[in-house]
């Protein structure tokens, strides 16, 4: 997980998920960060025993952001951290309910 500057190695994160951590670094930020890696969604994690939030950017960074990005609960978030760690290769797969 991160999110607060540049990932040590941004080439492995083309056409991927990138799970983040929810912290004091605006989400916009995050989001235009891994945007520039080439990743293709950006998964927020809440903060343990904290609601899901809205997302909160600056006009001017949300007219850059072309990154689709989701907020899970940090239960949800530890699981597919999980899950990834056991498959890096793992997809995900978003369905409309």
């Amino acid at each position: 997980l991160w999110g607060h500057g540049w990932p040590e190695d941004g080439a492995r994160l083309e056409d991927r998920a990138v799970i983040v951590e929810r912290g004091r670094c605006q989400l916009g930020l995050k989001a235009l960060n891994i945007q520039r890696t080439g990743a293709k969604l950006m998964v927020v994690v809440s903060r343990e025993g904290e609601p899901i939030e809205p997302f909160g950017a600056t006009s001017k960074t949300t007219a850059k952001i072309q990154l689709p990005a989701i907020m899970v609960n940090h239960a949800a978030g530890r699981e597919l951290q999980r899950l990834a760690e056991e498959d890096p290769e793992a997809s995900i797969l978003l369905m409309p309910v």
